[in-house]
């Protein structure tokens, strides 16, 4: 799983990277953290004196946290390129084999913000990205494989309820944390129309990109 840094200021930057921690443990994918780069408002270099590009491994302890979570795992981007990439284990749409962003070069930390964004064009060119809008629905992941279509029933039991009605249902009334999913998801969907399922198109792509724009 390979995501794209949020253009916002640091709390923006950090959730997206919080979510993408958390999908990918609830997908059972390897997380692939995006190379060293400018961040915004962290950028600045005063005459050479600090350090102006950074990982997320800058302020996270990711070691601790594969030590932690058996099952989930987490390389870098130089990782990624040198596992996947340069044996030629990818293939786009057309089945090409995908070659490096620039030839021979597998270290792209350092980057400025608009070199990052051309990586994140390259990864898109090859890789499913799913259109999840938060605004207009919740992402559902099933407990197992094989049991997608146990949530999507869920899903359309859920929908049916008209969107208006379903908004009104929970305001002061939260729902229990150990309820059962429907009852979860229901008051999870509340304010939006629509799930969007982690369905078997997802999770049999050997690659899955998390877009910063949904463009």
């Amino acid at each position: 799983l390979t995501f794209e840094l949020d253009d916002g200021g640091w709390n923006n930057i950090r959730m997206s990277m919080e979510t993408a921690v958390t999908l990918a443990h609830a997908m059972g994918r390897t997380l692939v953290l995006p190379p060293e780069q400018g961040m915004y408002l962290l950028h600045k270099d005063e005459g050479g004196k600090q350090k102006n590009a950074f990982s997320f491994a800058d302020f996270f302890h990711f070691d601790s946290v594969n030590t932690e979570h058996l099952g989930f795992d987490i390389i870098t981007f130089d990782e990624f390129l040198k596992r996947e990439v340069a044996p030629g284990h990818i293939t786009d749409k057309d089945g090409h084999v995908v070659k490096l962003p620039v030839e021979g070069r597998l270290d792209f930390n350092g980057v400025p913000r608009h070199e990052a964004k051309q990586l994140d064009m390259w990864i898109r060119s090859f890789s499913s990205h799913p259109i999840w809008f938060f605004d207009n629905c919740m992402v559902a992941i099933p407990a197992k494989p094989g049991s997608v279509k146990h949530l999507e029933q869920i899903g359309q039991q859920i929908t049916k309820i008209p969107h208006d009605t379903r908004k009104k249902l929970y305001k002061g009334n939260p729902t229990p944390v150990d309820a059962s999913p429907y009852d979860r998801l229901k008051e999870s969907i509340a304010h939006r129309p629509n799930v969007c399922l982690y369905d078997e198109f997802y999770q049999s792509t050997k690659f899955l990109h998390l877009m910063g724009d949904n463009a």
